[in-house]
């Protein structure tokens, strides 16, 4: 009997365990997701806000963990990484797990790791004003652009005759030992993006008190930023977008069609270009009639007599230029001049805050509604489940534009929405969450209607983050990120 009952015990006991096993992940319930579909319009009080410096190094951790580099405590277990590798010194777009596979892992798109470097190296410089230690994210920044901008060259078209020769790709992809295999489509505005993170590179470098390697960047990176630059001036002068005073997307006649943000990018990319030539003591006389010309396009793509904003492109068709529209989708296209500072801010650009802000805001006046001041992305004509969604990354990129236009009342609205518990909780500093082991970094959006509803977890892009501490400075210290170049003062 004894065995009998022990036999049946040791068997319920099986079962138990068995079932706990199987159940455990439909029960378990994360604590920060509410099962509430619709958030209560009063939350609980959010917890006070760290210090100015522990958000920014929050967003630079992050950004870290989204590096092919030392620097990044996952890489301990890849097994592969050395100065040597292709990807040695990359930005991810998102964060990278211990399992970092290159050919499964690696989204290296030049434009958005570009973006990033630019607001990264912003959170380093003020973060060396306070006598902070930077020695981590300088190694970063140093790698992305010694080692895979310069050294290995990975993003830029270096094939000698090629009509695209000088641009850089839209995305770079990598095998299993992180070496390339292929690039994607050549593109003006990713190509621009990168020239002017390089000069971002020279004035931050001024900037932390390392005016030697400064000056060795100024010349050793000029021949890739040379290339670049001319093959910006080619695209302008030997397609027919010259006719309409914009860019292509390259030499291709598919990618005629001219997007505002590929001149949007491309007008502070040239400027400073002519900067660099002049400091290194070349020519630089295409440079800026090129920059000129296409602000004069972007200005006749200023929607003065509709919406006040800015067309998103002119479509290029059966070998003519149409007119300029918004397609089938309003998104943050339609403000990019101003963000890039590729015009000057005039009642133009604080129309095009009032129309976001009445159109593109979620509408509701109770400060105590998780959705207050929250911003949409996009308005598709099709009315796609896209169309309700509140996002951070395009919230912050408004708030940039907002107070350059000087709304900064709106500007810092955005930012609290983006960064608090209390209004978007997209900001995992804040909610204390993980994801592959890696914390901080931005969840892309919320849905407005269902509350529960969010982007995935790994749905968090470096270039949200880079936003955000550029929006968190002008907002907190009044520290611009001006892409275009500036005579860059030593903190020191």
């Amino acid at each position: 009997m004894k065995i009998f009952t022990k036999k049946y015990f040791i068997l319920g006991l099986c079962l138990t365990l068995a079932l706990a096993f199987f159940l455990n992940p439909i029960l378990a319930v994360k604590p920060d997701k509410p099962s509430n579909p619709n958030k209560p319009d009063k939350p609980e009080p959010s917890p006070e806000l760290p210090t100015l410096i522990e958000q920014i190094e929050a967003e630079l951790d992050y950004i870290v963990y989204s590096s092919w580099t030392e620097e990044n405590l996952n890489s301990k277990r890849w097994g592969f990484l050395n100065s040597s590798v292709d990807i040695y010194g990359a930005l991810n777009s998102n964060r990278i797990p211990s399992q970092g596979i290159p050919s499964r892992w690696a989204w290296v798109k030049p434009g958005i790791a570009g973006m990033t470097a630019v607001g990264m190296m912003k959170g380093v410089e003020y973060l060396d004003s306070q006598a902070e230690d930077i020695t981590k994210y300088d190694a970063v920044l140093d790698k992305f652009f010694l080692s895979w901008v310069k050294e290995h060259n990975q993003g830029q078209n270096r094939i000698i005759g090629d009509p695209d020769f000088g641009a850089f790709a839209d995305r770079v992809y990598y095998d299993n030992s992180g070496n390339v295999f292929n690039n994607d489509i050549w593109k003006t505005d990713v190509t621009a993006q990168m020239m002017i993170a390089m000069r971002k590179y020279y004035e931050y470098k001024v900037a932390i008190g390392q005016s030697a390697e400064a000056e060795a960047w100024l010349t050793s990176g000029w021949i890739i930023m040379k290339d670049a630059t001319d093959y910006l001036v080619k695209m302008y002068d030997t397609t027919p977008a010259n006719k309409v005073k914009l860019l292509p997307g390259n030499s291709s006649e598919n990618e005629f069609t001219t997007w505002i943000h590929f001149a949007a990018n491309a007008v502070p990319a040239l400027r400073s270009a002519s900067r660099c030539a002049d400091m290194n003591g070349a020519s630089d006389s295409n440079y800026l009639r090129v920059a000129n010309d296409l602000v004069s396009g972007i200005e006749l793509m200023e929607d003065a007599d509709g919406y006040g904003l800015y067309f998103r492109y002119i479509p290029y068709e059966n070998g003519s230029y149409g007119y300029p529209t918004y397609g089938d989708d309003i998104d943050q296209l339609t403000f990019v001049p101003i963000e890039t500072g590729a015009i000057v801010n005039d009642s133009f650009a604080q129309g095009v805050s009032d129309w976001w802000t009445d159109n593109m805001t979620y509408q509701i006046s109770d400060e105590t509604n998780w959705r207050y001041w929250g911003t949409h992305w996009h308005r598709y004509s099709d009315n796609r489940p896209e169309n309700e969604y509140l996002y951070a990354g395009p919230g912050f990129q408004l708030a940039k534009a907002e107070w350059k236009s000087g709304r900064t009342d709106r500007s810092f609205s955005r930012l609290e929405w983006g960064r608090s518990l209390n209004y978007s909780s997209l900001w995992w500093f804040m909610t204390g969450e993980k994801e592959v082991k890696v914390p901080n970094g931005f969840l892309d959006w919320r849905n407005s209607q269902n509350y529960s509803q969010v982007s995935e977890d790994w749905a968090r892009f470096t270039d949200t983050s880079a936003y955000f501490i550029e929006a968190l400075l002008m907002n907190e210290v009044e520290i611009d990120t001006d892409y275009n170049p500036i005579t860059p003062q030593i903190n020191k």
